[in-house]
């Protein structure tokens, strides 16, 4: 039972795994279309709708999370059955936690060489995201003011991107890079409060 419910932990895993890379090769037209998956574009994902890709290795992948969850739903079950020194739920526990490994070791198998090997990131719509987010204005309003960050948050439910808002404020390409230079505000601490703007705040 103990090894069954690792093994369901290690589905549980699996499953959210698989939930977001889903979630981030949704699209391309409303959702986030954020990475792409070509072994997955191989595949017909529809057979009423020509061209839609389905990513099916990651599907399939979190249908085994789920079998393998209610397998070890079933070993709990199986465990209490017995009186004494009878155990009458062993046999069942025992197939139970092979059939669980067996899904799982083929499952990450497959994850792993056809999905995760491949994954390509679309690092220019990742770029425009970054830049779309009001998250980035928290960190810039140090620097270039209260009044201007708030006019860029603003723009931004226009669809313009922080860098474009910038830009239509004076600040140069290379203060904007300075400023949306992402390797540097991941860090801790505020890394473009020393960026300073030739036309002044």
């Amino acid at each position: 039972v103990f090894v069954s419910s690792s093994l369901r932990v290690c589905a549980l895993n699996l499953y959210r795994l698989c939930q977001d890379l889903r979630l981030m090769f949704s699209g391309p037209f409303t959702a986030l279309d954020e990475i792409d998956i070509p072994t997955q574009e191989e595949i017909a994902g529809s057979s009423i709708m020509p061209g839609k890709t389905n990513p099916v290795t990651v599907e399939s992948a979190m249908l085994v999370a789920a079998e393998v969850c209610g397998l070890d739903l079933a070993n709990q079950q199986a465990s209490m059955y017995g009186e004494f020194e009878l155990a009458m739920g062993v046999p069942l526990i025992g197939y139970n936690v092979c059939s669980q490994m067996s899904l799982l070791s083929e499952a990450l198998h497959r994850l792993a060489s056809v999905v995760i090997d491949h994954v390509q990131p679309k690092t220019e719509k990742l770029k425009r995201y970054a830049e779309s987010s009001p998250a980035l204005i928290t960190i810039l309003s140090p620097v270039i003011g209260y009044d201007k960050a708030s006019e860029i948050a603003k723009q931004l439910s226009k669809g313009v991107t922080i860098r474009e808002a910038l830009s239509q404020l004076g600040y140069s390409e290379d203060e904007i890079k300075k400023l949306l230079d992402f390797d540097a505000l991941v860090k801790p601490g505020i890394p473009v409060k020393n960026v300073e703007h030739s036309k002044g705040n």
